[in-house]
């Protein structure tokens, strides 16, 4: 007879796959990424009445100017053409994935998740309220352009299509509900995070369930975790960077090139 744990641990797997497709997602060689700089004892040292003031001029900045949505929200996800992520997993062996951007056309980015067992492909739209994972395609090995097929011309731009990965603006605890009836709610805007790649702050903090996903300006995901009782699995951020044809990285996936 299966013991619980193992039971668990097949459930969490369950999670994961499905998960990764939910989209709780999502990177520059020779760049400084940010949030990996030593932070001086004075800005440690912030008191919290700055910090919400901050946090209030940040909104207040996200309100008064929508048409920064698109833009700030690809520098949340980490979307730039050629940009890849590679995962380092905990708790299962398809924790482990690496993950990087296709094809871009307008707000549109088609991002590949590679888990070692098969290949999604995922297409994101940015929009003035947040970005939606609109269309998702497994086993896509090929990593040709989606972004021209019927079936995302048919569901980008409407409104009453996507799964809402972020909102816009940016509110710590504001909530929305995804299609599967889940509810996810924005936790935190200003966390801080250590992942194999270093530490980072100024994370956003997104939780569905069980459920939590952690994302750093300019860089992407650094971490999902999936936890259920004692049980947990985790895939966490150890390289990022851009890959150029002469990189073994880009024969590893990477597209052509904007559509």
């Amino acid at each position: 007879m299966m013991s619980r744990r193992r039971r668990i641990v097949l459930g969490l797997v369950a999670v994961l796959l499905a998960a990764g497709q939910a989209g709780c997602d999502w990177l520059r060689p020779n760049r400084e990424l940010p949030g990996t700089e030593e932070e001086s004892p004075s800005s440690e040292a912030k008191p919290d009445r700055e910090k919400d003031d901050q946090q209030s001029g940040d909104r207040r900045e996200q309100a008064e100017h929508p048409s920064n949505a698109r833009t700030a929200l690809a520098n949340l996800l980490g979307l730039e053409l050629g940009r890849r992520w590679e995962y380092e997993g905990e708790g299962n062996e398809f924790a482990a994935f690496s993950a990087w951007v296709a094809h871009a056309s307008g707000n549109l980015y088609q991002v590949q998740e590679d888990s070692g067992g098969t290949v999604l492909a995922r297409i994101l739209e940015l929009r003035d309220d947040g970005v939606y994972e609109i269309y998702t395609k497994e086993e896509h090995y090929s990593a040709e352009s989606l972004l021209q097929s019927e079936a995302v011309r048919e569901r980008a731009g409407r409104p009453d299509v996507g799964r809402k990965l972020l909102p816009w603006p940016l509110s710590e605890g504001s909530t929305w509900t995804l299609p599967s009836g889940e509810l996810a709610t924005l936790v935190s805007v200003s966390e801080q995070r250590t992942v194999p790649l270093g530490e980072f702050d100024r994370v956003v903090h997104v939780n569905i369930g069980p459920v939590d996903c952690y994302y750093a300006p300019g860089v992407g995901l650094i971490e999902r975790r999936f936890t259920e009782g004692e049980a947990m699995v985790a895939s966490r951020l150890k390289w990022t960077g851009i890959a150029s044809k002469g990189d073994p990285r880009y024969n590893a996936g990477v597209g052509s090139g904007s559509d």
